[in-house]
């Protein structure tokens, strides 16, 4: 695709996509951008020199709205100047609120929704070819309007049911650093937490065929990919009636390629398989251990009266009791969770039993947001909301119950080895380099990192992506100090 520049020459279009939300969100992002590549376009990374803005917005909560419209402001402004000749919403806002981005950005050449990933390349032509000048003329066309006599207004969509699943595997440009990415295995859910937006965003639970996600999985791995990260709105739902299941996958994905580290995120307690920690705890009884012990278990809350009212179908017995059987069954096993303060009739004495929950759980890894009212959710109209600043104290004390137990949890590996994928080689001062990697039991982008001094000897500082053994020489609540151990290894 090209357009024309001032002098009348013509020159390929630049896109800009950004990414706002989830993982899930990056993929589709990923995906669009292949897919503009292969078009011809040029991708840049800065908006202010594209001639076309895609954003993909996440609105799971207002914050992420906000966010959204933040990002949308400035990318309006740059369309009213005409720099930018094509502006597409994208994602969850254009899905979930479609009349609202009408209203409140008419620029907005076009709405794409979480279904329409993989119509990125026609709209971004067709918006473009509206904009181009016929017989010669210099005009500009207005921002949400296509060339033409009646110039009819061009802001439409979404046209597709919500959630985009590729047919075969899905062409991808990472936005991650080359060393990890993700593979979204599913899309949708089928929960219906009352506080929820999903299921109205994503559309209902599908399951990606199993060859497709091999297949992808393998390019990843040639595109130099060495930590693979699974994730799905539920992951642990991964395959419900086909037989094959998360575990299943799992096991395909380790026998077929030579990745080193597999990482699930975004499960769900209820749904966990039942084969699931024998796997775990298989792979770390083993010398490769290149599927990390480590769970993404979103609990929501401990307390029974707020879970009902969630609609969530655990205990808070039955969450103490999973805790407790996973570590049993899986030696060294990391947990992460996310909590929900704040939620319509949560009393005092449901705060004490989550932090009671959270003191006897031991955690290693804990999200905790507010309560936000989403529109069309059941959770919206509920009475008894507790105040602002309640809320506030109680995520607060939250936060802090937390931060100690994560150290403590830490505190036990202090004299251990660890072996760490590493992030980031700072440059050298002193004769040292700062190495910045992650654990089996980190995530990357949310958990903590392990901060080594690396002596500056040729051949033996380790490169970004590789693999290396150390020893935890300190702890603090979201991160460890380590020293090299051995030499890195790709």
């Amino acid at each position: 695709m090209s357009v024309r520049d001032r002098s009348g020459e013509r020159r390929p279009a630049t896109v800009a996509i950004v990414t706002l939300g989830c993982p899930k969100n990056l993929v589709d992002s990923e995906v669009m951008a292949a897919l503009v590549g292969r078009a011809g376009f040029v991708l840049t990374g800065d908006m202010h020199e594209a001639d076309a803005i895609v954003i993909n917005t996440c609105a799971f909560i207002r914050a992420a709205r906000e966010e959204a419209w933040r990002y949308l402001e400035q990318a309006v402004r740059l369309r009213r100047k005409g720099r930018c000749r094509a502006l597409v919403a994208a994602g969850c806002l254009a899905q979930g609120f479609a009349d609202e981005v009408r209203a409140r950005a008419p620029e907005v050449d076009a709405l794409l929704g979480t279904g329409e990933v993989g119509e990125v390349v026609r709209v971004l032509e067709e918006v473009l070819e509206g904009s181009e000048p016929r017989d010669g003329a210099s005009r500009r066309v207005a921002p949400g309007r296509t060339a033409g006599r009646a110039a009819a207004p061009r802001v439409r969509g979404p046209s597709a049911p919500p959630g985009w699943l590729p047919s075969g595997p899905a062409p991808r440009l990472l936005g991650t650093p080359g060393h990890y990415a993700y593979l979204k295995i599913a899309e949708g859910c089928d929960h219906r937490c009352a506080f929820c937006l999903i299921p109205s965003l994503r559309g209902r639970y599908r399951s990606r065929p199993l060859d497709d996600l091999l297949r992808e999985a393998r390019d990843l791995e040639e595109a130099g990919v060495r930590e693979l990260v699974l994730v799905a709105q539920d992951t642990t739902s991964y395959g419900r009636g086909t037989g094959v299941g998360l575990t299943g996958l799992l096991r395909r994905l380790l026998a077929e390629t030579g990745i080193g580290w597999l990482r699930v995120l975004y499960g769900c307690p209820s749904t966990l398989p039942a084969d699931l920690p024998a796997l775990l705890a298989e792979q770390a009884a083993g010398g490769g251990r290149r599927l990390c012990r480590y769970l993404d278990l979103p609990m929501q809350h401990a307390s029974d009266r707020v879970l009902r009212a969630m609609r969530r179908p655990e205990t808070g017995d039955f969450l103490l009791k999973l805790v407790s059987d996973l570590r049993s069954e899986v030696e060294d096993l990391t947990l992460r969770s996310t909590f929900m303060i704040g939620f319509p009739g949560e009393t005092d004495e449901d705060f004490e039993v989550l932090l009671d929950f959270l003191e006897a759980a031991r955690l290693d890894h804990c999200g905790f947001f507010a309560f936000s009212p989403e529109p069309g959710t059941r959770a919206a109209g509920l009475p008894g909301r507790p105040d602002a600043e309640v809320t506030r104290e109680r995520l607060a004390r939250a936060v802090e119950v937390q931060r100690k137990v994560a150290l403590d949890r830490r505190r036990r590996l202090v004299g251990r080895e660890l072996k760490i994928i590493v992030d980031e080689v700072g440059p050298e001062e002193r004769g040292l380099h700062t190495v910045t990697g992650r654990s089996e039991g980190d995530a990357p982008e949310i958990d903590g990192v392990v901060r080594v001094r690396w002596p500056s000897r040729p051949g033996d500082v380790p490169s970004v992506g590789d693999f290396t053994l150390v020893e935890v020489t300190g702890a603090e609540p979201y991160g460890l100090k380590a020293r090299p151990v051995q030499r890195p290894g790709r």
